[in-house]
């Protein structure tokens, strides 16, 4: 019972999630173009100008939202080239000095530093994403739907069989018991 009310929770929940994206166009919001002052949406790999004040033309990596004011902004934003040469933008698979680590290492993505308000990488070796691990009971219950849809399966393979006379001979799978 609670596998079905998940499902059709699921399913509505995919339901909205489409009817939002099919609203929007894809764009999880709009932001004002600094230059024109219009408003334009957010689209990942589009340029915009560097928030934190420089004049780099950066592309949008990603968004967050801003909890003060509930709305969302383009991240993305320039860094020290590790080369010395100067202010670059953030382009993600780009090598640069992780600030968590100090290693040199490749970016992966951005996050928005809420401290100083600035966009800042995300490299491989400071990224939180580990393996992740199936919730506590999923893989049990996984096998235990497989065993259910195996017996199933068997079933079917026998209605099929008698219902087509094949005789025992022929296929092996219509003496098969399956005991879990």
């Amino acid at each position: 019972m609670t596998y079905l009310l998940r499902n059709v929770h699921d399913i509505m929940r995919r339901e909205e999630r489409s009817s939002l994206l099919a609203d929007s166009g894809g764009s999880p919001g709009m932001y004002e173009f600094s230059a024109t002052g219009q408003l334009l949406p957010i689209l990942v790999g589009t340029t915009m100008r560097d928030a934190s004040g420089t004049d780099l033309e950066v592309p949008i990596l990603g968004i967050d939202k801003n909890h003060e004011t509930d709305t969302v902004i383009p991240l993305g934003g320039s860094l020290e080239d590790p080369g010395g040469e100067g202010l670059v933008p953030i382009m993600i698979g780009e090598k640069a000095v992780d600030p968590v680590t100090g290693v040199l290492s490749t970016i992966c993505g951005v996050k928005m530093n809420q401290e100083f308000g600035v966009t800042e990488p995300v490299t491989l070796s400071s990224s939180t994403q580990r393996k992740r691990r199936p919730p506590p009971g999923s893989v049990s219950l996984f096998i235990d739907l497989f065993k259910v849809f195996v017996c199933l399966f068997i079933q079917c393979l026998k209605a099929i069989a008698w219902q087509l006379n094949i005789s025992k001979r022929d296929f092996n799978f219509v003496n098969l018991n399956v005991n879990f």
